[in-house]
C-alpha cells in the first residue's frame, strides 16, 4: 500500500517539506491536491460546472487499490480551486472538498470532526477564544476588540495592542493601527498577553514544548506539564486532528491560550520538529 501526503497546490506544509527531504522505500510520496484528484479520476466538466469522475461506476471505484493518506490540505486556496476548475471555471470550493472527502473515506483515512477544512476545525481567533472560554479550561484568553463592518474600535484600554486580521494566527508583536484612506472595515486588535510565549505541538502521540524567548526564570514545572493536558483538551475542540500546535503565554502560574493552528508553522522552526516528524511518519504509515 503506497504512502501519500496530500497538500494544497499553493499553501506549503512543513510535514510535506520533511517528507520531501527523506530517502527510502517507505518514504511517503508528496502530491498536490489537483494532481491527486486527477490521479483518482476526477476532472472538471465545464458544461455543467461539476467535478466528475472519469468512471462513474461505484463498483470500479471500490475496486481501485487503496493507499495510506496523510491529509495536509489545511486550507483550500483560491488558486488551487482555479487550477482544478480551469481558468474559466466556476467550480465551488465545497464541491472540491466533498469529492476529496469521499476519496479519503474510500481509502479509510481517519477523518476528524471537520469545519472549513478536512484536517479539522479551522477557525479565526475570536471563535477560538470563544470555544476555549466555554470549554471550562483553567486558562485565560486575550482581551480583544472587533469592529464589525465600519464600526470603529477603541483600544485605549489595551496595554499592548496587536492590529491584525482575526485569521492571522502567527503575528504577536504590538504594532500601530493600519493606515488606510477612507473607512477601515472589520478592524481587529488583540492585547498581547502577559508572560513568556511557549509553543506546544503534537504529531500523533508525540508531544513537544519550546520556549520562544530566553527567560531567566522558567515557569513552574507543573505549569509546563499542564500545558500538555490543556493542549490535548484544545485539540479535541478543533476536531482531534493528527497534528497541531498551540501558542501559550505563561506568567508564573497564569496561562493564556493565544492560538491553535493546524499549519505547524511555529513547530517547523523548532529544533525537535524534523526528528519528531520522521517518527510520526513511521507510526502513521506503519
Amino acid at each position: 500500500m503506497p504512502n501519500v501526503i496530500v497538500c494544497d497546490d499553493f499553501v506549503g506544509d512543513p510535514l510535506a517539506d520533511i517528507a520531501a527531504s527523506l530517502d527510502g522505500a517507505d518514504t511517503p510520496e508528496f502530491i498536490l491536491l489537483s494532481d491527486f484528484l486527477d490521479r483518482e479520476g476526477y476532472y472538471y466538466d465545464c458544461d455543467d460546472a461539476t467535478l466528475r469522475r472519469r468512471t462513474e461506476s461505484l463498483d470500479d471505484f471500490d475496486d481501485l487499490p487503496t493507499m495510506r493518506i496523510l491529509d495536509r490540505v489545511v486550507e483550500l486556496s483560491p488558486r488551487t480551486v482555479d487550477v482544478i476548475g480551469g481558468e474559466n471555471g466556476v467550480l465551488q470550493r465545497g464541491q472540491i472538498l466533498d469529492r476529496y472527502r469521499a476519496i479519503l473515506t474510500r481509502h479509510k483515512t481517519p477523518i476528524p470532526d471537520m469545519r472549513y477544512s478536512t484536517v479539522g476545525r479551522l477557525h479565526p481567533l475570536p471563535t477560538q477564544w470563544y470555544m476555549v472560554d466555554h470549554a471550562g479550561l483553567p486558562v485565560a484568553t486575550p482581551v480583544y476588540r472587533y469592529g464589525y463592518g465600519p464600526t470603529p474600535i477603541d483600544t485605549d484600554d489595551l496595554a499592548a495592542p496587536i492590529f491584525k486580521s482575526p485569521f492571522d494566527l502567527y503575528k504577536w508583536k504590538p504594532n500601530q493601527p493600519p493606515e488606510q484612506e477612507g473607512e477601515l472595515w472589520d478592524q481587529f486588535a488583540a492585547d498581547l498577553p502577559a508572560g513568556v510565549p511557549v509553543l506546544t505541538y503534537f504529531l500523533g502521540e508525540t508531544r513537544a514544548l519550546h520556549f520562544l524567548k530566553e527567560v531567566d526564570v522558567l515557569p513552574p514545572e507543573h505549569v509546563c506539564r499542564g500545558l500538555f493536558v490543556h493542549m490535548d483538551a484544545v485539540a479535541a475542540l478543533f476536531g482531534n486532528p493528527a497534528a497541531g500546535e498551540v501558542l501559550w503565554y505563561v506568567d508564573g502560574e497564569d496561562v493564556t491560550f493565544a492560538a491553535f493552528s493546524h499549519f505547524l508553522s511555529g513547530a517547523a522552526q523548532t529544533s525537535s520538529f524534523a526528528a519528531d516528524a520522521e517518527a510520526f511518519f513511521r507510526s502513521y504509515f506503519s
